[in-house]
């Protein structure tokens, strides 16, 4: 789409639906070429979407879920997760794409804050992934985790 709010309440289709889906920001390159690619979804007390997500508040969650899976069209991925904290709707990493210099910036935010340790050591070098969501201490609060992505290698290769 042409912006971040298409998705939040249309499904894949485009056909309107409140709970919307789980998009990439529309800065993002489709292939996952960017250094940081932003997926974004909803909150949702059922579970679905992204509700689940801030679960990863409690070192225990993690240490049950420390990798997620991206299955797509073009390859399949793992996500190594490093970090999760909750930042502000207008936080620098929300400006996409970023440099090396945001990255690190980020990256070295994400230590600082994280709510759990999960010993993955990211740098501006890798291809990153950031998930986001909202969370509730205030109106304007995201929880987002941040992990490397790495391609599993296909067996017909």
């Amino acid at each position: 789409a042409a912006d971040n709010d298409y998705y939040l309440h249309r499904l894949l289709d485009g056909t309107e639906n409140q709970n919307g889906t789980l998009f990439m920001d529309f800065r993002n390159q489709p292939d996952f070429s960017d250094g940081n690619t932003l997926i974004y979804g909803h909150n949702m007390k059922t579970g679905k979407m992204f509700g689940t997500l801030d679960n990863y508040k409690k070192q225990e969650y993690f240490d049950q879920h420390p990798v997620m899976w991206l299955l797509t069209p073009q390859g399949d991925y793992k996500i190594e997760l490093a970090a999760g904290w909750v930042i502000r709707d207008d936080d620098p990493l929300y400006l996409v794409p970023a440099d090396e210099t945001g990255r690190t910036k980020m990256i070295e935010a994400a230590y600082q804050k994280t709510t759990f340790a999960s010993g993955v050591q990211v740098t501006a070098d890798d291809t990153l992934v950031t998930l986001s969501t909202c969370s509730y201490e205030t109106d304007i609060a995201r929880y987002v985790l941040l992990g490397r992505l790495v391609k599993l290698v296909e067996l017909n290769e």
